[in-house]
């Protein structure tokens, strides 16, 4: 968290680091109980978001790039429509 947000000098959006698992989906919304007990429902942009192999699993390159991957990979990714000949 930032050093503003963790003072309580900005309330409006809090800047943080998360660290998550390359399985599950970038969640939109979170719930936070705060010091009083209130739930708050917290919802979330993201400034960047990196790309999730389908194959692996892992952040920073595509299915199609992935070296864990079947040679084959590439005729199971949809190819291109081309244009009718004339």
């Amino acid at each position: 968290m930032d050093n503003i947000t963790e003072s309580g000098e900005r309330l409006e959006f809090a800047k943080v680091c998360v660290e998550m698992d390359s399985s599950i989906e970038f969640k939109e919304e979170f719930e936070l109980e705060m010091s009083s007990g209130e739930i708050a429902l917290v919802k979330v942009e993201y400034a960047w978001k990196s790309f999730i192999c389908a194959w692996c699993k892992t952040f920073g390159h595509a299915q199609r790039n992935c070296h864990l991957a079947p040679k084959e990979i590439g005729q199971l990714l949809p190819k291109k429509p081309t244009s009718p000949h004339v």
